[in-house]
């Protein structure tokens, strides 16, 4: 699990915003610049809820799901997503060139 948690501590600071509110327009961010001990660690809290958050997800997902056999990946890789992304190359290609 801990890879888990350092895994989701990299996403919630690369893709998540970090120590950031993702609510726009509050007004809480005012205080956080004038007293920075209290801002620092509300940003500290907010990171680590983040954490909890994709780490509940991730755990809930796992416990949730049955464990796949690696022929039925195979079978998934090979007989769907091949397909699939070979169709999106073929459009995305076309889109590129008749946009010309």
């Amino acid at each position: 699990y801990l890879n888990l948690l350092i895994s989701s501590l990299f996403v919630t600071v690369l893709y998540l915003g970090g120590w950031n509110i993702s609510i726009p327009y509050i007004s809480i961010l005012e205080l956080f610049q004038r007293d920075q001990i209290f801002g620092t660690t509300i940003g500290i809290f907010i990171t680590l809820a983040k954490v909890i958050k994709l780490l509940f997800v991730s755990i809930a997902t796992r416990w949730t799901l049955p464990r796949l056999r690696m022929d039925q990946l195979l079978n998934l890789g090979w007989k769907f997503l091949l397909p699939i992304s070979l169709g999106n190359l073929l459009l995305t290609t076309s889109f590129q060139l008749f946009s010309l």
